[in-house]
C-alpha cells in the first residue's frame, strides 16, 4: 500500500461514516442523542479533517472541525 493510498482510504471511509450516520437518522434506526450517532460523527469528521488539511482544503476542514466539536459536546452532554 502506498503512502498516498492510506489518506485516500481514510477520507472515503470517513465520508461513508457521515453518510451512514445520516441514513440511520433519516430512516429512524437511531436517534441523534445517542453515543453511536455522535461517535460516528466524531470519528468521521476527524478523518475528513486529517485527510483534507494536507490538501489545503480549508473550507472542508472548517466545516468538519465544527462537526467534530458539535459531536464532542453532544457526547459530553449525553454522558454527563
Amino acid at each position: 500500500m502506498t503512502k498516498n493510498l492510506i489518506p485516500e482510504i481514510v477520507g472515503w471511509l470517513s465520508i461513508v461514516g457521515i453518510l451512514v450516520g445520516y441514513l440511520l437518522i433519516t430512516f429512524g434506526f437511531i436517534t441523534p442523542n445517542t453515543i453511536i450517532y455522535q461517535g460516528i460523527n466524531l470519528v468521521s469528521s476527524l478523518g475528513i479533517v486529517v485527510t483534507s488539511y494536507p490538501k489545503k482544503n480549508y473550507p472542508v476542514v472548517a466545516l468538519n472541525m465544527v462537526w467534530f466539536i458539535a459531536a464532542l459536546i453532544s457526547i459530553f452532554l449525553i454522558l454527563f
